[in-house]
């Protein structure tokens, strides 16, 4: 995760330096497909851990009783 967001801000510093007028509406498309894939895998992420925190709650509500 850490990675991912050191590449973005490089990915971003060397947007900003562009001097070509049209590679940076492309760098900025390709800036922002990376930032939507980052943040799919890390939404992915966050939806199996909530899955398996609430089996784990579940399992331990029926084995209380």
């Amino acid at each position: 995760m850490k990675k991912q967001s050191q590449t973005l801000k490089l990915s971003l510093k060397s947007y900003s330096k562009n001097k070509d007028p049209q590679a940076k509406p492309r760098k900025l498309c390709l800036l922002l497909a990376k930032f939507a894939r980052a943040l799919t895998k890390t939404l992915r992420l966050i939806d199996i851990l909530k899955a398996k925190i609430i089996r784990k709650y579940i399992n331990i509500k029926l084995y209380d009783h």
